[in-house]
């Protein structure tokens, strides 16, 4: 039996065995990125209290308070609403908004990136336009909401209250659609502060599979204005409308906003002027008229459409308006306008529509300025108009034109 060869000693080996090597590569490893952990933390820690002196320096000293009064000290955050993240209510979330409360969010807020207005600038530029009005009236109706319940109107929302306003907008009648919209702002003022999102719980999203389920209560009951119809209205207008001037611009509107899907505040002023067609933005060329749509819902991009001569028995929007422009004249201002020259508001033209809608026999319940646009979009689909066609008319930027599609009325 061979004896084991030993070492000599006082000769040590070369190299220690693999498994040794392996573990002192792997201590150094580890203690590279304890290191680089340690920098960072403190890294970090340097620039909170830089943060912290920066506002220390911007906030003014407070007032003192009055005796006997009490105020908020110590960093507590607001109770009076659950799902707080431990922020406190005079906390700037790091990344973007200086809004702390409800009532006071607004898209034009002061915000900064990285002390860099220009990027708040541009993510609001993200947005479009019309969403950040709707965005606004939700917010709104949130503070409302808020205030009537009793709870904080601080950031963050509670889950609960976000279920609560929920169940109150379904009780109010509102569509599926409205629901899921107004909960998308909530979830993006809460992003846009930093602050955990509410909306994500699993109970809100079982309350809005609800709204869809239960659709009664928010069911579109709003009716298509139908070519027969059409002809109904331009009929009863002459005995229910007085004036010369407004009958002849009422069936303009009428014939304009069925042929190209108007909505009501691209023909009349309403809370959003800036949708408004103007006189220069609609030319009468030949057999066709041709309307560009500098500013609307879905998009700030002008879009141009073009509407052609309709065929007999169908109420013309070319000839209405050849009719309506050689009494108008080329002032420049909102398109449709009065004598005086002052531009026709919703409120007057929905008046009208619905005095007229009351001579032709139609439920107001069920008839509505939008039943042009829905109207319009059904005339497409019923002539064969393919889904890009209908989207392009109707300015849509998804399939929410599918909604509008009632051939069965007809």
């Amino acid at each position: 039996m061979s004896k084991r060869p030993t070492k000599r000693p006082g000769r040590p080996s070369k190299q220690p065995p693999k498994r040794f090597r392996d573990e002192e590569a792997e201590g150094e490893d580890e203690m590279g990125v304890k290191e680089s952990l340690t920098q960072l933390l403190a890294e970090q820690k340097a620039l909170r209290k830089e943060i912290a002196e920066i506002r220390a320096a911007k906030t003014p000293a407070p007032e003192a308070s009055p005796a006997g009064s009490t105020t908020s000290t110590g960093g507590k955050s607001n109770s009076g609403m659950a799902g707080h993240s431990g922020h406190s209510d005079d906390e700037v979330p790091a990344i973007v908004s200086t809004c702390r409360a409800t009532s006071g969010w607004d898209f034009t807020s002061a915000r900064t990136i990285g002390g860099d207005r220009r990027l708040g600038e541009l993510l609001t530029a993200s947005y479009a336009k019309g969403t950040q009005q709707a965005y606004r009236r939700t917010w709104v109706s949130v503070t409302s909401f808020l205030k009537q319940r009793g709870f904080s109107t601080s950031l963050p929302m509670s889950t609960a209250a976000v279920c609560l306003y929920i169940g109150s907008l379904h009780e109010e009648g509102k569509a599926a659609s409205t629901v899921m919209s107004a909960v998308s702002a909530i979830s993006c003022v809460h992003k846009l502060n930093g602050l955990g999102d509410p909306t994500i719980d699993y109970t809100v999203k079982r309350l809005l599979q609800g709204c869809k389920r239960v659709g009664d209560k928010g069911k579109d009951t709003r009716l298509p204005i139908t070519v027969p119809i059409l002809n109904s209205i331009m009929e009863k207008s002459e005995v229910a409308i007085g004036e010369n001037y407004e009958k002849i611009r009422f069936r303009a509107m009428c014939t304009l906003a069925f042929h190209s899907l108007l909505r009501v505040g691209e023909m009349a002023v309403s809370r959003e002027p800036e949708n408004v067609l103007h006189r220069g933005d609609v030319r009468l060329d030949g057999q066709a008229l041709t309307i560009t749509f500098r500013n609307f819902k879905s998009s700030a991009k002008p879009v141009t459409h073009t509407v052609e001569k309709a065929k007999a028995g169908v109420p013309c929007a070319v000839e209405a308006m050849r009719a309506y422009m050689s009494i108008r004249g080329n002032a420049t201002g909102p398109l449709f306008r009065a004598m005086s020259g002052a531009p026709i508001t919703a409120r007057e033209f929905n008046e009208q529509l619905q005095l007229v809608f009351q001579f032709c026999g139609l439920p107001k319940q069920n008839f509505k300025s939008h039943s042009f646009r829905i109207g319009g979009a059904s005339h497409m689909a019923r002539n064969g108009a393919s889904d890009a066609q209908i989207r392009q008319a109707g300015r849509w930027s998804s399939n929410a034109f599918l909604s509008y599609i009632r051939v069965h009325n007809w």
